[in-house]
């Protein structure tokens, strides 16, 4: 049966465990229907793979269903972000500086798949960028490989940095896959003072507890972001 619904820009139908046992062709019910919006089916029974796996899968279907065309003329400061997911702590947080950092630093932020309230036609506008940045290799390098191959878009796996030296060091690098130099003056600033506070705090600890000393840190991260 024929439903028009004018705020639906993708149906997605995910199979479970049960499905997957009885062996119902999901797809051919899916195909029989008319719909005004893109439909896709995923076997998201338990047993089929981990979670990294299922991200993927789901993604690389998304955009094989957006009308992606090669852009005639890129933005050479123009970076989309690949391999967020909102489900890991933090996240949100974690994009936003990110994107805030580019932005300091002279890029243009495009389009971030996965990102809460993206619109699935904002997809489109993928090629106008000149670079995509994988944030995780679990989670986007699967579709970096997939724009690239469909639209010769360049990628490099730049996973998010910690520590200032760190983040500035990740910058220049964007900087050099984009063949144009950062803007980072106002971030080096930036940098200096938090150092300088750090350091404050440092002094103020060790004079409060006169024998204290680290010897071991421990960093409970995704592993890659752990290195």
């Amino acid at each position: 049966q024929k439903r028009d619904n004018p705020e639906t820009s993708l149906l997605a139908v995910l199979t479970s465990c049960s499905v997957g046992l009885i062996g119902d062709d999901v797809n051919g019910i899916v195909n029989s229907l008319e719909q005004t919006y893109p439909v896709i089916v995923l076997d998201a029974g338990g047993l089929t793979g981990l979670f990294e796996e299922g991200y993927q899968t789901a993604m690389l279907e998304i955009l094989k269903r957006v009308n992606l065309q090669k852009a005639e003329k890129k933005n050479p400061r123009k970076v989309n972000l690949l391999g967020y997911c909102g489900y890991y702590p933090d996240s949100s947080g974690d994009l936003a500086e990110l994107k805030r950092l580019l932005r300091e630093a002279g890029f243009e932020v495009g389009v971030c798949p996965g990102e809460k309230g993206l619109e699935l036609r904002e997809l489109e506008t993928l090629p106008s960028a000149s670079l995509n940045i994988v944030l995780s290799p679990a989670l986007g390098l699967q579709s970096a490989k997939y724009l690239k191959e469909r639209l010769g878009q360049d990628y490099a796996v730049l996973t998010p940095p910690y520590g200032s030296q760190q983040t500035l060091a990740w910058l220049r690098k964007t900087g050099e896959y984009l063949s144009v130099l950062p803007e980072l003056r106002k971030l080096e600033k930036e940098v200096q003072v938090m150092e300088e506070n750090i350091a404050e705090q440092v002094d103020m600890v060790k004079r409060t507890v006169s024998n204290l000393n680290y010897r071991k840190a421990i960093l409970a991260l995704p592993y890659t972001y752990a290195a």
